[in-house]
This record gives structure tokens, sequence and C-alpha cells, in this order.
């Protein structure tokens, strides 16, 4: 499959090359997988390729730790008229309002999330289309069917038998769904029967379910011991990459005020 994935990317590549005209308007960010996001953005801060959220906060700590020691190596290794002048320095910044190394910084204001510049993940039009549209709704499965059956492998079900249709802008994703509805109207109602028998026929289908619960405990403990740590009470899905970059920055000027002893209650029991 390895030779039609290269050539199916390589049209994609000429066609929006080509398409000067074509509307680049970014996803609205209701839109977009924020966990996701957040991720890919803690995943350069820390040079990590794979990253897990069970390993957010060892990772920050150890890099506010390696930090911390490369600014006291460099400190200890300077002469007394450079200690002098960035003594100056850390007073001037306080005169000027910001904190130094020896002062507690008072919290600071929460961070307006910014927007990625390129979507950590495209949204495909059909998926929504299940929970809204009154031909595809999963939702109006009947109470005794969902109870028996997991909706989840229903809806997986269906869309791997639709085509897809991902969209990377706002327009395109209008656009996508608008000919969702009108040309596979009929088709999703069709599909989605057809997955209910099949998940109903087949009752040890999904018996092993992905570790969702597990996976959302472990992003809730890693937020938390980003809150405890960096003493941040506002961190949240949202602001965790601006937040880390921040400390990152902050701790290399000796400007950070945070936990450096680790506790136990920063890593999920899992």
């Amino acid at each position: 499959m390895k030779p039609q994935v290269e050539q199916t990317i390589r049209r994609a590549l000429l066609a929006v090359r080509r398409d000067v005209l074509r509307e680049a308007s970014p996803l609205p960010e209701e839109e977009l997988d924020m966990e996701l996001v957040a991720l890919g953005t803690l995943q350069e801060l820390f040079q990590i390729r794979s990253l897990l959220w069970r390993d957010v906060p060892r990772l920050l700590h150890e890099n506010l730790m390696a930090a911390k020691l490369r600014r006291a190596v460099s400190y200890t290794y300077l002469t007394p008229s450079q200690r002098h002048a960035r003594d100056v320095k850390d007073y001037l910044k306080r005169s000027k309002g910001v904190p130094s190394r020896n002062v507690v910084a008072a919290p600071s204001p929460p961070i307006a999330p910014a927007r990625p510049p390129v979507p950590a993940s495209l949204p495909t039009s059909l998926k929504k289309l299940f929970t809204r549209s009154p031909n595809g709704n999963c939702n109006a499965i009947p109470a005794e069917v969902a109870a028996r059956l997991n909706v989840y492998e229903i809806m997986a079900y269906a869309l791997n038998r639709l085509p897809p249709m991902y969209a990377s802008s706002d327009h395109g994703l209008k656009q996508q769904r608008y000919r969702a509805k009108v040309e596979l109207s009929a088709r999703i109602s069709e599909v989605l029967r057809e997955a209910i028998v099949k998940v109903a026929k087949s009752p040890l289908r999904g018996a092993q379910p992905l570790l969702q619960s597990t996976a959302i405990a472990e992003r809730d403990y890693a937020l938390q011991a980003v809150r405890e740590m960096l003493g941040r009470e506002d961190v949240s899905l949202e602001n965790v990459g601006d937040v880390v970059r921040e400390a990152l920055a902050q701790v290399r000027t000796g400007n950070l005020v945070w936990q450096s002893q680790p506790s136990s209650s920063w890593y999920a029991p899992y």
C-alpha cells in the first residue's frame, strides 16, 4: 500500500498548488481536537517524538531541573564582574516590575490559547453528522439496543464504509458537510442500519475496548501535576502548551518559582 499512499500524497500536493484561489480560512477551534494540539505542542517543547500524558509531569520536572542546573553552573563560572553585572540586571528587572529569581512572582493571568498554524487533527465531516443528522443519528438508536451494543463500534463500522470527507479549512468543512447531507443522506442511513445488524450479530466484536478511561485519567493527572508543579491553577487543555513554554523560558532566566520536589500525586496510578 506504500506506493498508493505516496502517489495519493503527490496528487494532493499538486492539486493544492494549482488552486491558488483555494480559501485557507482556518478551522474553528471547536472543530479541532485540542488534546492532540496540546500533546503536539508539548512534544515540540520536550523534543520527544511520541509523547503520552503519563510522561508529561516527569519530562516537565526533568526539563526544569536541567535548565536550573545549567543556570547554576554557568553562574558558578562567572567572574566577579560578570556576577555583578547579572545582579544589576536582576535589580533592574525588579525595578521594572519583573520578578527576579529570589522574588515570589504573583500568579500569572490566564493565557489565551493560540491557534495552531497547522491543525493537529483534521475533522471528518461525517462524524458530527452521525450525531446531528436525522437520517444518521446514533442518538436515535433505541435504548434497549444501545444498552446491549457499543455505539462507538457502530459508528466506526459505518464510517469505515463511507467515503472519507476530511477538511482543512472552515469553508471546506462546510462544503463537505453540505455534500454529505445532500448526496450521502440515504447512504448514511443504510450503512447505519447495516452496522447495527452486524454488531448485534457479533457479540464478541469490540470486546476489548480502547483504554479511553485510562487515557482520560492520565491526562487529568498530568494537567493537575502541571498546576501543582508551577503553582498555576489556570492550567487547562487549551493553554498547557503556552504555560509550559513560558515556564521553561522563565526558569532559564531564574525568574520561575516552582515546586522542585517531586510528588507522588503527579503520576497516574497505572
